[in-house]
Parts: structure tokens; C-alpha cells; sequence
């Protein structure tokens, strides 16, 4: 018998984390993701991947 559903995720997002913000950090994330057309978790990861890019460009810079 065939298979049901939504093909499963490559790399599905099973872990949880819950985060304290003031109201007004939020607000902010809750508006650059409607502004973007994005939700709030890409709009986190999103975040982080600029962090990294950034710590890595940063190191490379020193390095050469």
C-alpha cells in the first residue's frame, strides 16, 4: 500500500527552544517577518547564519 502524507523532511525541525524577548524585541522580529514574507523561526535562523557568515569573514580577513 502507498505511503499517506507529506514526504518526510530531509532534515526535519524536531528540536525546541524557547527564548525570553521584551515586548518590543518581539514586535520587531514579529514585523520584519511580516515585512519579509517570513516566519519567526526562518527569520532566527536566518539571523544566525549572518552571525557565523560574519565570524567567518571576520576570521579569514585576519588570517590573509
Amino acid at each position: 500500500m502507498a505511503k499517506v502524507g507529506r514526504p518526510k523532511a530531509e532534515n526535519p525541525r524536531a528540536e525546541t527552544m524557547y527564548l525570553r524577548l521584551t515586548a518590543q524585541e518581539k514586535d520587531t522580529l514579529e514585523k520584519y517577518a511580516s515585512k519579509h514574507g517570513l516566519n519567526k523561526t526562518q527569520v532566527v535562523v536566518k539571523g544566525i547564519q549572518a552571525l557565523v557568515d560574519a565570524d567567518e569573514k571576520d576570521n579569514n580577513s585576519a588570517i590573509g
